[in-house]
Formats: C-alpha cells, sequence, structure tokens
C-alpha cells in the first residue's frame, strides 16, 4: 500500500527518512536565481525580472518530476490507520474508527529504495476529508461524509493540505468552517483553484519537492531467486 505524507520526517519509519537523506535536493523546473544589483542612479534596464528568474535552468542532479496525477482514495478504518494524515485530523483518541476520502493532484517522480520499493517525491494539493463512525469496513466519499456530518450521524473533518510548494496561497485559502454540504462546495472550488495556481507556469520557481509517499511493504522475491 502507498503510503501518503506531507514529507515530515518525524512520521516516517527510519529506513524511508535515511533514503530521503540520500538524493539531490529534489528541486524541479525553473530556480530562482538572485536578482542583479540595480543602482539608483543607474538608468539601466534590465526588462522583465521574471523572465530572468524563469530562464534560470535546474541543477543538473535534480531530480526531474516527469509525473502528473489526478485521483481519489477512499480509506476504510483500516486503511487509514496507516496514514497519520487522515488519523491526524482528529486530536484525542476515541473508540470509533476513522475512515476517509483524498483527493490529490499531484506533480512526482518514482525513486526506489535499495530494497526495490517505491517512493514519490514531488509537489502535491490534496482535498481530505475523514470521519469517525462505528462502522470500520465501510467507505465512503466526500459527498457522503458531508452529507452524514451536516445530520450529525458522525463527527468529520475537511481540510485542504500543499506539500512541496513554497509560494503564496493566502488569497486562495477557505476559511475554516464546519463540514456540511454547503462547506464541502466551497473547499472543493478552493481544491481546484489552488491546484491551478501551483502548476502554473506563474508558479515553477516555486515548487519545493517534498516525500509525497512511500510503500509500507517490501517487495516479494520471486519464487526460485538465491536469498
Amino acid at each position: 500500500m502507498m503510503v501518503l505524507t506531507d514529507g515530515n520526517p518525524a512520521a516516517l519509519p527510519p529506513e524511508v527518512a535515511a533514503f530521503m537523506k540520500t538524493l539531490p535536493r529534489p528541486l524541479a523546473g525553473p530556480v530562482p536565481v538572485p536578482y542583479p544589483a540595480v543602482s539608483a542612479d543607474a538608468g539601466e534596464d534590465f526588462g522583465d525580472l521574471q523572465s530572468l528568474e524563469a530562464s534560470a535552468p535546474p541543477p543538473r542532479d535534480a531530480l526531474l518530476l516527469d509525473r502528473w496525477d489526478v485521483r481519489t482514495h477512499q480509506y476504510t478504518a483500516k486503511m487509514s490507520a496507516r496514514m497519520s494524515l487522515l488519523s491526524g485530523l482528529f486530536s484525542g483518541g476515541g473508540s470509533d474508527a476513522t475512515v476517509g476520502v483524498v483527493q490529490e493532484a499531484k506533480r512526482f517522480v518514482i525513486c526506489e529504495m535499495p530494497d526495490r520499493r517505491p517512493v514519490e517525491v514531488g509537489v502535491a494539493v490534496r482535498l481530505m476529508a475523514a470521519a469517525r463512525t462505528s462502522e470500520a469496513d465501510i467507505k465512503l466519499t466526500l459527498a457522503d461524509i458531508a452529507a452524514n456530518a451536516q445530520l450529525g450521524r458522525f463527527d468529520a473533518r475537511i481540510t485542504i493540505s500543499v506539500s512541496g510548494f513554497a509560494g503564496p496561497l493566502g488569497a486562495l485559502l477557505p476559511a475554516p468552517r464546519e463540514l456540511d454540504v454547503r462547506s464541502l462546495s466551497v473547499y472543493t472550488d478552493a481544491f481546484r483553484d489552488i491546484q491551478a495556481h501551483v502548476f502554473s507556469a506563474e508558479s515553477q520557481p516555486f515548487l519545493a519537492p517534498v516525500l509525497l509517499g512511500f510503500d509500507d511493504e517490501a517487495p516479494s522475491v520471486p519464487s526460485g531467486s538465491g536469498s
């Protein structure tokens, strides 16, 4: 199972955290360069500084984020327990199980650990909703979670998470509010707008890729292979 993460080293298994330290600094796309010093009385025209910034090539050893993906993940309680992104939406304990949904848009590269487990490094925008319910095996959609939360059938949380991006987002972030059918629409619209902004050409200088996911199961060894 691919475990989604936001790159926080404290939430990673030791072997995954150690592997991430071996990778080159994962910059991608145009890299910001220092603007030229301009004297107040120099009278020089350096043209469009944004164009100058965008013209800088990435470092030779940078990771090339050559994959794009947009998908929805549905998690039962058993699956959610292996993912701190969802369980972390609730503070404190509880007898009910946590189920959830993650919608994500990401640009990334797949790297391979020494034990051949894949890890994904890149930039992601995620819309995540989680609910506490007594039905541990149930799978819910975002609409299911919002509707049931509005009816008071279970406790639910929703959030938008952006990982691997260092640019401004303030005007695009929705105000926190209780999850219901109407607020789900607000969050969905914000997710779309943030996704368009993060992956736009103008935002390329702000990409700062992080670990987005890792496989938490070692690959099986083909039968007949040596130990």
